[in-house]
């Protein structure tokens, strides 16, 4: 949201591109972090450090980030705060790009994350390699991400959001296919998981800022409400599909490719969905 106030909607895509970036270095360097801390200062110094990280991102927020929305937004959404949360809802989900986008997006990321929680589960049950091996190839993942971040960076409002969307889902749903069928032959390896997986994750990448700038193709007084349930529509999906995996686990990898698979193909569909159809027209503030 505040991406879109700062920059605006011609440029909120290479925004959050650029922006997701940050977000995809954690994965990569803090592994190696926390296991230095563990193995040299026990569990609590890596809850000690979250706390103080949390605590300086807190204060640089407080004195750096000012209000971003511009002032005759704000009169607008204090003369509609009448209107209630569900009546938001009812405006925004009536509109079959927006939910199918919500939808899209939530389910491309509990793709992702079910990816991420069952490689652990293949490389040391299932494979038999070491945690520290696991580790190395996981950063993979992230890489891939971040490698798709960069592009829709690059690409920026050059392609149309509904264009962009499918196509980085398509790339998601040959990389879970191609693992699929390397499963099938039983010609599993760790370069096998983290490559088509690192593949994964790149459409991945390409997706989440197409996505997110579509979702606040809104109003401004429904900015707030989309941006939340965008939010909410990606955890959501995140903690669906881990716990699917969770429960389904057995050590080996045809579970995954089904259940990473199923999150694929359905956000395909959605990705097609938007693709095809017409936005409907949401009333402007008064």
């Amino acid at each position: 949201i505040i991406a879109r106030d700062i920059y605006g909607q011609d440029k909120i895509v290479r925004a959050i591109a650029y922006l997701t970036m940050g977000y995809s270095l954690g994965p990569i360097f803090t592994p190696p972090i926390g296991g230095f801390l563990v193995e040299t200062s026990g569990w609590r110094s890596v809850l000690i450090l979250a706390l103080a990280a949390g605590i300086f991102i807190v204060v640089l927020v407080y004195f750096l980030i000012d209000e971003t929305q511009p002032e005759n937004n704000l009169n607008n959404n204090q003369n509609n705060c009448h209107r209630s949360l569900f009546s938001d809802y009812y405006l925004l989900f009536r509109d079959i790009k927006f939910t199918s986008l919500t939808f899209q997006i939530g389910l491309s990321t509990g793709a992702f994350f079910a990816l991420a929680t069952g490689a652990a589960f293949i490389m040391i049950e299932h494979l038999g390699r070491p945690a520290s091996e696991y580790g190395l190839y996981f950063t993979l993942l992230p890489c891939g991400y971040l490698l798709g971040n960069f592009v829709s960076g690059r690409l920026g409002s050059q392609i149309s959001i509904e264009t962009m969307v499918l196509i980085s889902t398509g790339i998601m749903v040959v990389a879970i296919c191609s693992f699929a069928v390397f499963t099938l032959w039983g010609n599993i390896s760790p370069l096998v998981l983290f490559g088509f997986g690192s593949v994964l994750t790149f459409g991945q990448g390409m997706n989440t800022p197409f996505a997110q700038s579509g979702l606040l193709r809104v109003p401004s007084n429904l900015i707030g409400t989309a941006g939340g349930i965008g939010a909410f529509a990606q955890m959501f999906g995140a903690a669906v599909f881990s716990q699917l995996y969770g429960f389904a686990a057995d050590g080996t990898p045809s579970n995954l490719a089904i259940i990473v698979g199923a999150a694929t193909f359905l956000a395909f569909v959605f990705a097609t969905i938007n693709f095809c159809k017409r936005p409907f027209k949401l009333p402007q503030p008064t």
